[in-house]
Parts: C-alpha cells; sequence; structure tokens
C-alpha cells in the first residue's frame, strides 16, 4: 500500500519438500541461446544468432551466488547478470527449492556487438529448473523471452530473426511468449506471421505463458503447480474492509478541506490546472468506494490528496510571494519540521510492534516501503529547495528579470510537492500498522533469515537496475550527446520509477539513515527497500524493454508497442497473483491482506482504458504474487528452523 508507482515485480523464495529420489544438489545444463544484433548493411535491420551456453546450478553454504563467465572479453556485463538474478530466483521457487542454498553460474563466448539481455532469461530459468530437477534440455529445441518476477514469461523483440537462428542452428523447436506471434518488421513496418515463418523453415513453433510451459516445451515434462485461488478468495476479509472504507474517507475529507483551504488563497491558471487533477481523482475515489471496491478507493483517495496537499501549499507560497518573499521560503521549512515531526513518529511505531505470524510480517513489510519512500521523498525536497535557494540568490545577484525570478518562485511546488508526498507516505505507513493488527490467523514467525533475504533482493535489484542502465540510459546518452549522469538526472526527476529503483535500495544500508539502525527493525527496512526497488526496476525493464512504451515529440506518454504482449501479460499477472494466493494458504496459513489489496487495485485499474493505468495493474498483480510468496517463504524458513 504506497503511493508511487513501481513495476513490477514479485518473488520470494520457498523451501521444498522433494519428493524421494528427487535431485537436490544441482547439476549443469547446455543450452543454445539466441541473440540479435544490428545489419551492417542497413542500420533498420536486426540480423539474429545463436551461441552455446552452459549453466551450472551447486550446493552453496554461504548464501545465493550468481556468476557470469565469458571465454573471451565481451559484452555479457550487466544484461546477463539482470537476466541470471531473475532466472535464478524465478527458476528455484518454480520447482519449490530455495535459491539461498544455490551457487548459479552461466559461461558462454564473448557478445560483443550483440543484444543479449533479458531475451535468454526464460531459458536459462528453464536450464536451472532442469538442473535442481536432473533434466535435460533438449538439444533440438530452445527458446527467446524475458522472466517476470511472477514466473511469467514476457515479451521480447527479434522473434523473426531468432526464428531465422534457430533454424540454421537446426533446431526443430522453438517456443515464444504468448501474443507475440505477430512482429513488425523493423525495416518494412508490415507484420509478419512467425508460425507461416516457422512452417517454412520446417520448425515447429509454441507459444508459452509461463516457465512450466517453457519447462513442457523445453524438455517434455512437466512440474507441479497449484491451482489458483478462486477470485472470490481474493477479496479483503470484513475487519480489512471496513478498515479501508474508513481508511479512504478520511483521505478524501482530507482533499476537501485542502480545497476549502486554498478558496482563500491564491488562484492562477496552473493552480486551477491541479485542482483540476485533484478533483478527477476524487470523484474517481468517491465513485469506487460507493461501488464497494475500497482498496481501489483508498488508492485513487491518496492520489487525489497529494495533489491538493501540493496545490494547497503552492497557493499559499505564491499568495505569500506577493507580500514578503522571504516569508514566503519559510513556510518550506515549517512543512519540512513537520514532516519531520511525522517521520520520528513513524519510524518510533514501526520500532514498537514485533509481528508476530506469517501475515503480519508482510503488512509490517509494506509499512516499511512507505516509511522509506517517504525519507526519500524528504531528502529530494531538501536537494530541490537547496538547488532553487541557490538559483535565485544567483538571478537576483545578476539582476534577474522579474519573469525568471517568478519562474524560479513557482518552481517551488516541487519541492512542496515531494513533502507533500513524506506526508502521505508516513501516514500509509500508520494505516499498514493497522491492518497489521487485523491478522492473526497465518502461521507464527520468528523472523529467522530476514537478512539473508534482504541481500538476496538486493542483488536481484541492483542487477535490475544495471541492465536499465545499460538499454535505456546508455543508449540515451548516447543519442543525445548527453553524459549518462546528466541523463540519469533527467530520470530521477521525470520517472518515479527509476528514483525509487536507485534510492529506496541504498538508503537503508548505506548507514546514512537516521532511523531503524540495527536489529530487526533494520533488516526490516533492508528488506523492504530492496522489494520496493525491485518491483520498481522490474517495472522500468517491463515499460522500456518488454512492452515498449511510446513518446509523442513533447515526451507525452502515448501508447505502447506491444500491445497484445501488455493485455497478456496482465492476463498471466492476474492469474500468477491466485496461483501464489493458493500457495500462500496452503503453507503460511491464509493469504495475507497485502497481497489482496495490491490483487484488487489491479483488477479494477486493468479494465481501464489509459495504458497508464494498466502499466499500474501490472505492478499490482506482481506486488500481490510477491506477497503471497513472502508468506511462503517465512512459513518454511520458520517449519525447517
Amino acid at each position: 500500500m504506497r503511493l508511487l508507482r513501481q513495476v513490477a515485480t514479485v518473488l520470494l523464495v520457498m523451501f521444498s519438500f522433494a519428493c524421494a529420489g528427487a535431485h537436490q544438489g544441482g547439476g549443469s545444463v547446455d543450452v543454445d541461446f539466441l541473440w540479435v544484433k544490428k545489419s551492417a548493411v542497413n542500420s533498420k535491420a536486426l540480423e539474429g544468432g545463436s551461441s552455446p551456453a552452459t549453466v551450472k546450478v551447486e550446493m552453496s553454504d554461504s548464501g545465493m551466488h550468481v556468476g557470469v563467465f565469458e571465454s573471451k572479453p565481451g559484452g555479457t556485463g550487466e544484461m546477463w547478470r539482470a537476466a541470471m538474478w531473475v532466472a535464478a530466483l524465478t527458476g528455484t521457487l518454480s520447482v519449490q527449492k530455495n535459491p539461498l542454498n544455490y551457487r548459479y553460474s552461466v559461461e558462454t563466448q564473448t557478445l560483443l556487438g550483440r543484444v543479449d539481455g533479458p531475451s535468454a532469461g526464460g531459458l536459462f530459468a528453464v536450464a536451472i529448473m532442469a538442473a535442481l530437477t536432473g533434466e535435460k534440455v533438449r538439444a533440438d529445441s530452445t527458446m527467446t523471452g524475458s522472466v517476470n518476477p511472477d514466473g511469467s514469461v514476457g515479451p521480447v523483440g527479434g522473434i523473426a530473426q531468432k526464428l531465422a537462428a534457430a533454424a540454421e542452428k537446426g533446431k526443430k523447436r522453438f517456443c515464444f511468449p504468448v501474443g507475440q506471434r505477430f512482429e513488425q518488421d523493423p525495416v518494412t513496418g508490415k507484420n509478419v506471421d512467425i508460425k507461416q515463418l516457422a512452417q517454412k523453415a520446417d520448425v515447429e513453433v509454441i507459444e508459452v505463458e509461463d516457465l512450466g510451459q517453457a519447462f513442457l516445451c523445453l524438455t517434455g515434462n512437466k512440474v507441479d503447480r497449484v491451482d489458483p485461488v478462486r477470485r472470490s478468495e481474493m477479496s479483503l476479509s470484513s475487519e480489512a474492509f471496513d478498515l479501508f472504507k474508513k481508511k479512504s474517507k478520511v483521505w478524501l475529507e482530507r482533499s476537501q478541506e485542502a480545497y476549502s483551504q486554498s478558496q482563500k488563497l491564491e488562484k492562477n491558471k496552473t493552480l486551477d490546472r491541479m485542482w483540476t487533477i485533484a478533483t478527477d481523482d476524487y470523484d474517481d475515489a468517491d465513485a469506487l468506494l460507493k461501488e464497494g471496491l475500497v482498496a481501489a478507493a483508498y488508492w485513487k483517495a491518496v492520489t487525489a490528496y497529494v495533489t491538493a496537499r501540493t496545490t494547497l501549499l503552492s497557493a499559499a507560497m505564491l499568495g505569500m510571494m506577493k507580500k514578503n518573499p522571504v516569508e514566503a521560503l519559510r513556510i518550506f521549512d515549517t512543512v519540512e519540521k513537520e514532516a519531520k515531526k511525522r517521520l520520528d513518529e513513524v519510524f518510533t511505531s514501526l520500532a514498537a510492534v514485533a509481528p508476530q505470524n506469517v501475515s503480519q510480517v508482510t503488512a509490517m513489510l509494506d509499512a516499511y516501503e512507505a516509511a522509506i519512500t517517504s525519507l526519500v521523498s524528504r531528502e529530494f525536497a531538501r536537494m530541490q529547495y537547496v538547488q532553487i535557494q541557490l538559483q535565485l540568490r544567483q538571478a537576483i545577484k545578476k539582476g534577474g528579470e522579474t519573469k525568471q525570478l517568478l519562474s524560479l518562485l513557482a518552481s517551488l511546488y516541487r519541492p512542496l510537492s515531494e513533502l507533500a508526498l513524506v506526508e502521505v507516505n508516513a501516514q500509509m505507513a500508520l494505516d499498514n500498522l493497522e491492518l497489521m493488527k487485523l491478522q492473526q490467523g497465518s502461521k507464527k514467525t520468528k523472523l529467522a533469515r530476514i537478512g539473508d533475504i534482504a541481500r538476496l533482493f538486493q542483488g536481484a535489484a541492483s542487477a535490475n537496475i544495471e541492465y536499465f542502465n545499460s538499454i535505456f540510459v546508455r543508449e540515451v546518452a548516447e543519442q543525445v550527446g548527453k553524459p549518462e549522469e546528466m541523463v540519469s538526472a533527467v530520470l530521477l526527476e521525470k520517472e518515479p520509477n527509476y528514483r525509487t529503483a536507485q534510492f529506496n535500495l541504498k538508503l537503508p544500508d548505506s548507514g546514512k539513515m537516521e532511523y531503524a539502525k540495527e536489529g530487526i527493525p533494520s533488516e526490516l527496512a533492508k528488506l523492504a527497500g530492496a522489494l520496493s526497488s525491485f518491483f520498481a526496476s522490474s517495472t522500468l525493464v517491463a515499460k522500456f524493454y518488454s512492452i515498449g512504451i511510446k513518446f509523442d515529440k513533447s515526451g507525452n506518454f502515448v501508447g505502447v508497442e506491444r500491445e497484445k504482449a501488455l493485455i497478456s501479460t496482465l492476463a498471466l499477472a492476474e492469474e500468477k497473483a491466485r496461483e501464489n494466493a493458493a500457495l500462500a494458504k496452503r503453507h503460511a496459513g491464509e493469504i495475507p491482506q497485502s497481497a489482496r489489496v495490491a490483487y484488487q487495485v489491479g483488477m479494477v485499474l486493468r479494465d481501464r482504458t489509459s495504458y497508464m493505468d494498466k502499466l499500474d495493474a501490472l505492478e499490482h498483480f506482481w506486488r500481490s504474487s510477491v506477497w503471497s510468496q513472502v508468506a511462503v517463504h517465512l512459513a518454511q524458513v520458520e517449519k525447517k528452523d
């Protein structure tokens, strides 16, 4: 339960009860992975190829390790680290084993000049599953496809070229992500039918939804899977329903109060536009509340209040500017002190609570995530405010024009907006504590190995960030002729997921956080920050790579490149959320309310026309899955201990 949009992603680990005779120690599996590169003849065209790789899994007594090795120096790097981290986590989870018990590696020749990245993730995950179960990947089979955090196979590019490369290699079976049968040729712009191409090449092609289907496609054998719970079982408990109904009304009342106060203050066209946005979100939340969709109503009501609070603070500051500019600037200091006081209260409350069961831990992690996000917003508010103050002093010293000074003063809405997010996320953390107290039905836990799990997700999130920087930040920097640091700085301002991925990961483990410095609170904060970063970085990869968002010339988001793939990915994410909920119910005794809340929000957003809403829905389904998987893992660790 937090405000900022964050992608993406899901997983946590569970211990297996292996059947008699099952393969326990790992092994190695040889595969042929597929890649594409730009044509030397036509820069718009792609050429496909195939290279061998060996995926190895060994027992480890020192936690999870992932290695990428190449016979010659070249282009594996960040992209393959990200692919292998996600493949290791999801692949191991798919055969119900614990990634903390294994060491993973992949070895290949150099990839210099080729596009590798996450498109080999699905193949690597299946290879890991095969190594852990004593199976082999068929020599006549291969696949392309990324791996989403919930174990579904995500869309990729260059499928036609990869199919041609597979045929040239002598492959007779080719698996690819569901929803990508028709692919646009990058040169002609025409749609290409992958199945027709396969018939001409005498290759059997199979669309796969998740790692279970991919495993069957590549090995000929099935993996055990659980039937998803019914959608009705993802409903909130009556106590949680009442809580979210009450909290939604509270947030709406706060928005109304902010609007009433603003009517006595400064008004202009910009503020009017902001109030229109806040009003639209308010009306949306109110309508959802009347329909009984309280989780989504809460989410929208919080969104409405952030805009309302930002607008109110901006109006107050602009009005004061005309009377006393110095006093106007002090509004930030006053609000920042209030935010600091709120954060003190939140972290004191968090430290005073000891979760007793599995579901309470998931709610605590949700609370810590909101609290950390609040801290990050406070740091950004301070940074932006100091920067604007410096620019104002320089402009005044140089005798800047009134228009320039007013523009700088107007930009103070940015740090004020950050302070609004501090307030909101802090309160959401406290709301989660109330949700935590309602959950009594799951298995007891002693928070065993929380630190190990945190390090696991820190590694996964870090790999994802490195990968995103490679496929997007670096490429954009090269295109515009600017340093990567400058592109990153713009992203930190414009893309909330990028900021969350970077700072929610680093802050709890930096030693600079003034709260939750030791003991269980510290471990919970580190895990919550790592999960938050993993969600956000996975969403970034999905948006900018797998789904491919499109912008107009003004930089406005207008659509996606792979709409059918988005629809398929959404449908799979919804089903996977219920599948993971079934596992939580089986092992932990109940489906965590946090998983249900995220699922309910996802269900509302999924059916809306806006692409941004659909991408938000994808994130919420992934979050639902991860909270269920957290519950499974905690229950299994407790059983082992």
